[in-house]
């Protein structure tokens, strides 16, 4: 996402993980929506948050993971091959039903390494990047990829996993599928801090 504006300082680079969430918050508190007229404030029914602050520089608590889901397009219990063809206006790429996942995103700032962004940020001391994700099917499949060692997430990592760190998982991974609201913005949270571009991209 590249955001300009006033008071938004030019040739930075933002480390928090971002989410589509937090646009309408972020809007919300840019036009004045406050809760009194010193406390920006974020609606209620809004599962993300402002990044407002962020732009702002200044060192404010924000989010360490957050919730990946896809719903597959498919339900047909007749299976892809057996299914009647669709018009052909109507025809897109096969999408199974099992094909319907959630996942827990954990990100935190400092464990973006060399592999990912190569040109602004040495590797350094690796924290948890990870990604684990449970399906919806009939072999109530799990993955888990550690992306600092496997950033294509081509070896299925799950049973590295201890079984109190994968029942850790799921518990996050339940708290965000079933959050509304405020609660989706509290959690594991971490401080934040900006990352000046090269001057070759700024």
């Amino acid at each position: 996402m590249i955001i300009r504006g006033p008071g938004i300082a030019a040739g930075q680079v933002l480390l928090p993980a971002v989410a589509t969430i937090d646009i309408a918050p972020t809007i919300a508190e840019v036009v004045g929506r406050t809760i009194d007229s010193a406390s920006p404030a974020t609606p209620s029914f809004m599962d993300g948050r402002s990044f407002w602050p962020l732009l702002m520089n200044s060192n404010t608590e924000w989010r360490r993971d957050f919730l990946i889901s896809y719903h597959g397009e498919a339900f047909a219990q007749c299976g892809m091959s057996n299914c009647p063809p669709p018009p052909p206006e109507q025809y897109h790429g096969g999408d199974t039903f099992n094909n319907t996942y959630h996942c827990v995103r954990t990100l935190m700032q400092d464990s973006i390494t060399q592999s990912a962004l190569p040109s602004l940020f040495p590797p350094s001391h690796l924290q948890e990047n990870s990604i684990y994700c449970r399906f919806d099917d009939d072999e109530s499949f799990v993955e888990y990829y550690d992306l600092n060692i496997d950033p294509w997430q081509l070896e299925n990592a799950v049973y590295s996993l201890t079984p109190k760190e994968q029942a850790a998982m799921d518990d996050r991974l339940s708290e965000l599928r079933q959050c509304r609201g405020e609660s989706c913005r509290q959690g594991r949270i971490y401080k934040t801090k900006s990352v000046e571009l090269p001057e070759s991209m700024a």
